[in-house]
């Protein structure tokens, strides 16, 4: 009987190869390092840009939002004012008349009357104009009621007192003066100016009085 014996050898590879292929490794890992080493120090730039850069954004954040509520602080206060300018112009409304006391002169019946014409001028002068501005806006729903007239009468009164005088109006200049004293103390928001002599000076007040009302 025939036998086949079978031979089994293993290959053993040499400690030299093994060496310079380890040495292979490790040279191309040191070679691959430096990349990975640059990779993070890429890495920690980048970390430190967009750290550095959101801190930025968040401090203009933080300044935009203050800005902000100063604006808003801002806004309110002025409408506040306007709020309050519009309630003290709706609670104490009033119009304004300049009159040349020159060229409208008080009917004889007032200067005369030396106990109470002073008093009725100034009263009867107060009603009519108010009716006179109420009848303008009359078709004007939001003109307000209570609506306070100012009076302020210019005149020249010692060149008007000498006129009257001259045409047997009054007996006295005095008699004028007391007149118009009377009608200033008659009611609280009537004033008669004293412009004195010289032309055009009773215009002149009242063009400036008119400028600084409007």
């Amino acid at each position: 009987m025939c036998i086949s014996t079978v031979t089994v050898y293993h290959h053993r590879e040499p400690k030299m190869s093994l060496w310079r292929r380890s040495a292979s490794v490790l040279e191309a890992l040191n070679h691959i390092l430096p990349f990975y080493r640059q990779d993070d120090v890429d890495k920690d730039s980048i970390i430190k840009n967009l750290t550095a850069e959101n801190e930025h954004l968040r401090r203009q954040l933080r300044n935009r939002s203050m800005d902000l509520v100063d604006q808003v602080k801002n806004r309110r206060q002025w409408q506040e004012r306007a709020i309050q300018a519009e309630r003290a112009l709706t609670r104490n409304p009033f119009v304004v008349l300049l009159m040349d006391g020159d060229g409208y002169i008080f009917e004889d019946r007032f200067i005369t009357n030396r106990n109470s014409g002073a008093a009725k001028a100034a009263q009867e002068l107060y009603n009519f104009f108010l009716d006179s501005v109420r009848r303008l806006h009359m078709d004007d729903d939001a003109f307000p009621l209570d609506l306070e007239v100012v009076i302020r009468i210019y005149v020249n009164q010692a060149g008007l007192a000498t006129a009257m005088v001259e045409a047997g109006i009054i007996e006295k200049r005095e008699q004028l003066s007391n007149f118009f004293l009377g009608i200033s103390q008659s009611h609280p928001l009537i004033d008669v100016v004293d412009c004195g002599g010289g032309k055009e000076r009773v215009d002149e007040k009242i063009r400036g009085t008119s400028d600084i009302s409007l």
